[in-house]
């Protein structure tokens, strides 16, 4: 799961990153911080991008011990 929402008591934004064991987080901590993903995930949010909670359900494959690149299964904006 990658996710970006506004915390309603502080007013400020939160980023979560969270998989099933390691490979599942770094796989979302990688999405969250690659500028190729996060530019297609904005095009597919529309416009006021930059004011939009989101969250992603992400799968990965692991092969190893080692995750390969996120691929978005599904996506959520509000």
């Amino acid at each position: 799961i990658a996710a970006r929402f506004t915390d309603e008591g502080t007013g400020q934004v939160v980023l979560v990153a969270a998989g099933i064991a390691g490979s599942g987080t770094r796989a979302a901590g990688e999405f969250l911080t690659d500028a190729a993903d996060l530019k297609q995930l904005a095009e597919s949010a529309g416009a006021d991008w930059g004011k939009k909670n989101f969250e992603v359900v992400l799968s990965s494959q692991v092969v190893n011990g080692m995750q390969g690149k996120p691929k978005v299964e599904a996506r959520a904006f509000w």
